[in-house]
């Protein structure tokens, strides 16, 4: 049944066929549980499947017996595929979401939609519900079933982020605004790599070839940037150059990267931070989860994004053995990056001070790869690059860094400096050529 849901369906048909399948789809539910039988998530959706199927012909035949009109085959399916994503996609909301070209989707309750595109255009979008009550009962919807755990959406939980599954990501604000908001992600390179990265114009090959051989050396980078710069594409290319056979674990506060999907990784555990339930009961924080990597015999642990003092963790985490660790972390420069991660340092439940900060940091991290959007002055149009490319170079009193790769704007893309490489060794032993980019500057080739 899953397909592009016809946005011209009628709103009230589906809204219609929804509750008449959801009602039965429950007494169907209870008949099993009656038997002793659970349905499982997959085998759920194939009843609902058929359920749709039989409640879009039973309309049809209503429509051929009480009015005498008949509905074509084609607008059955196209109703079939409307109500399936009222269920269990993102109903309205699905349109835009299967279109390749939007980027981003935010909403102001139930008719203020506004679309941005790739190219960098902005409109005005479709109404999402008939009321904001709908929207946020469709919002809810969501957050019961995707992910690995409920996700309440309430005057108690005002605050929503979470998945949907096409890897778009939502993140909806209720009770303390005036109207429901929702603000979606899309993504638009799930399975991206880093000769795509190059195509789309992001680094060039001398960087491509760099980060590839830094993740299979096993450093342990951070990916840094404003908001909306790529920094999780770039995390999912980087990802598929970690050697198939190591053990992976993601850990998120909304599952995204989906690396099992990705195709080139068998041994993946995907773990989701989960929100409590009043007094913090039932909460598992990121920083939980990457302790309990310690005992899982992780090869590498990849933490989606770093907002908190899960980076304290994912630090000691790297210091314990978990080398080649990977995550993305908002910063405004790429030596911001070693302040940001000493702030949530200080407010981190160990609450170390700055200067321990900036040491653990420079013990644990080897790289920061920075991203940024810029304008390209021949074609007016933004696009996001790698900027910088820094590497620790040790501790005095704080995080000491030099640039290995700078953004030159004769060729909008970061080239390599003449700074001495230290890891060029480790670089080198997987298979690196340093003198074929960029390497034949001073220090590389040592």
């Amino acid at each position: 049944m899953p397909g592009s849901p016809v946005a011209t369906a009628p709103p009230d048909l589906v809204a219609e066929l929804r509750r008449e399948v959801g009602a039965a789809l429950v007494e169907q539910r209870r008949r099993y549980a009656s038997a002793g039988t659970f349905l499982s998530g997959q085998d759920e959706r194939q009843l609902a499947s058929s359920l749709i199927t039989e409640a879009v012909r039973g309309y049809a035949a209503r429509q051929l017996s009480d009015r005498s009109h008949i509905v074509p085959e084609g607008v059955q399916l196209d109703l079939s595929r409307a109500v399936w994503a009222a269920m269990f996609q993102a109903d309205r909301l699905q349109a835009l979401l299967d279109d390749a070209d939007v980027e981003n989707v935010n909403l102001v309750g139930c008719d203020a939609t506004f679309v941005k595109y790739a190219d960098g255009r902005k409109e005005r979008g479709p109404a999402t519900a008939a009321s904001d009550e709908e929207l946020i009962e469709l919002v809810r919807r969501l957050g019961t079933w995707v992910g690995l755990s409920s996700r309440p959406w309430d005057i108690t939980n005002p605050f929503l982020r979470l998945r949907l599954p096409d890897g778009s990501r939502l993140a909806a604000i209720g009770w303390v605004c005036d109207r429901p908001t929702v603000s979606i992600r899309r993504n638009r390179h799930p399975r991206v790599s880093l000769d795509d990265m190059v195509a789309l114009g992001t680094c060039s090959p001398q960087v491509a070839a760099f980060l590839g051989a830094s993740v299979r050396a096993g450093l342990t980078s951070a990916i840094a940037g404003d908001q909306g710069v790529g920094k999780t594409t770039l995390l999912r290319a980087m990802i598929r150059e970690i050697p198939a056979d190591e053990r992976i674990f993601t850990i998120e506060a909304s599952l995204e990267l989906d690396v099992a999907a990705m195709g080139t990784h068998d041994d993946v555990v995907a773990l989701e931070a989960r929100r409590s339930y009043g007094d913090k009961y039932g909460e598992v924080t990121l920083t939980d989860l990457v302790r309990e990597t310690l005992i899982q015999d992780a090869s590498r642990v990849i933490v989606g994004e770093c907002r908190g003092p899960e980076i304290i963790a994912l630090l000691n985490a790297t210091l314990g053995g978990s080398g080649g660790s990977l995550t993305t972390i908002h910063a405004k420069t790429a030596t911001g990056v070693f302040n940001r991660i000493a702030s949530f340092a200080v407010q981190s439940e160990e609450r170390l001070s700055a200067e321990t900060a900036h040491m653990l940091t420079a013990d644990a991290l080897e790289l920061v790869v920075f991203l940024r959007s810029v304008r390209d002055p021949r074609t007016g149009v933004r696009r996001r690059v790698v900027h910088e490319i820094r590497q620790v170079d040790g501790f005095d009193r704080v995080v000491q860094s030099s640039a290995l790769f700078t953004f030159d704007p004769s060729t909008m893309q970061a080239e390599p400096t003449d700074t001495e490489l230290i890891c060029a060794a480790q670089l080198i032993d997987v298979g690196y050529d340093h003198y074929a980019f960029g390497g034949a500057v001073r220090g590389w080739g040592r």
